[in-house]
């Protein structure tokens, strides 16, 4: 059964990936982005090889895929957040309207 853990932990893993789509139309944006997305990159191809070796080395950590949940945790964040501030945004753009028609209609 998928449970509520698993559905934060998944939507964690996409935030990154949802923010990117909707910062699309923003130059500073993306570079932002970029700047956050490029370090996980470089780290992934610097730990992926070392954990795939077959030497007698221990990896002793793995920092990029720490980074990596901190920026998906904080891209869902950053999208609740967005979220809400939209929904009561066209909530408040909706109430305008009816008042307004309101007061035209009488």
């Amino acid at each position: 059964m998928f449970g509520w853990i698993e559905a934060v932990n998944f939507l964690a893993l996409l935030g990154p990936i949802i923010l990117l789509l909707l910062a699309r139309r923003s130059h500073v944006l993306m570079r932002l982005l970029a700047f956050m997305i490029v370090p996980i990159f470089l780290g992934r191809l610097y730990y992926g090889p070392l954990y795939l070796s077959k030497t007698g080395y221990p990896q002793m950590g793995d920092w990029a895929l720490w980074i990596n949940f901190f920026f998906g945790y904080a891209s869902l964040c950053f999208l609740v957040l967005w979220s809400t501030v939209r929904l009561f945004s066209s909530f408040a753009y909706f109430a305008r309207a009816a008042i307004a028609r309101s007061r035209k209609g009488s």
